[in-house]
């Protein structure tokens, strides 16, 4: 979805940069037009005063006027569909500039109307000069309808990709989210298993060293209780012995004093 959404992405830019092209060509046949029917109108308008400033025959002025009138509707409809893509781009609402497309034909009606009356090399020249300027604007105002269209078909797909790849984005955070906390509770419960495993260690450690330690004491309690038992059973003796010598010293002074006597 999200090379989609880049594909979208570069249309909608596309379209759009087309759309500015179109929007500079049409400004400048726009130009060209007002400027070639401004300059039509003026050389229309002195060539009327001069025929009435030297009597030209009434049909000669009506003809004149005639010109001047078509040059002047010229000029208007011209305005008039440059108005009518001005609100259509202002309102975003496409059906005004399409309900004026047929002014261009009236532009083009206006200007074979003129060409029937006008007889002037230059002025022949410039309304092939408007009729181009008109063709050209209405080229590029079709073009910027049809991308405006795609563009808007391009947006509503954008909008959709768009909340496609939000959707999976939440999704994968929530998954992220819930891994972590699967992680942490793992975790946690791996942390009181190694506690628990730690402090059973300790006491059977505590224990162990408990028993030997009365192993030690009670292999030195009986080491030491033989030894006492050696030493008393010593002390009976010699104390035997000393008996034995104390009565025999008894008897041999009573021999000796028997003896004497």
């Amino acid at each position: 979805k999200v090379q989609e959404y880049d594909k979208i992405l570069d249309k909608i830019h596309t379209l759009n940069k087309a759309n500015e092209t179109a929007k500079n060509k049409m400004d400048s046949a726009a130009q060209n037009f007002i400027k070639s029917g401004y300059e039509f109108l003026e050389s229309q308008n002195k060539a009327f005063r001069e025929d009435i400033a030297n009597n030209l025959a009434d049909e000669k002025i009506i003809e004149r006027n005639e010109k001047i009138n078509i040059v002047n509707e010229i000029i208007h409809l011209g305005n008039a569909i440059r108005l009518a893509n001005f609100r259509s781009q202002a309102l975003r609402e496409a059906k005004i500039v399409k309900d004026n497309l047929g002014v261009f034909k009236q532009i083009n009606d206006k200007l074979d109307e003129l060409k029937k009356i006008t007889h002037q090399e230059a002025d022949l020249k410039q309304i092939e000069v408007n009729r181009n300027a008109a063709e050209e604007y209405k080229l590029n105002l079709l073009e910027i309808i049809t991308n405006n269209e795609k563009l808007e078909v391009e947006g509503a797909a954008l909008t959709a990709a768009g909340g496609v790849i939000t959707q999976k984005a939440k999704e994968t955070a929530s998954a992220g989210i819930e891994e972590t906390a699967h992680i942490a509770n793992t975790a946690k419960e791996a942390l009181g298993s190694t506690v628990n495993t730690l402090i059973i260690g300790a006491i059977v450690a505590i224990i162990i060293a408990i028993l030997c330690a009365w192993v030690v004491v009670s292999g030195i309690v009986k080491v030491l209780t033989r030894v006492a038992n050696d030493m008393n059973a010593g002390a009976e003796q010699v104390a035997s012995a000393a008996g034995q010598v104390s009565s025999s010293s008894q008897q041999l002074a009573q021999g000796a004093a028997e003896q004497a006597s």
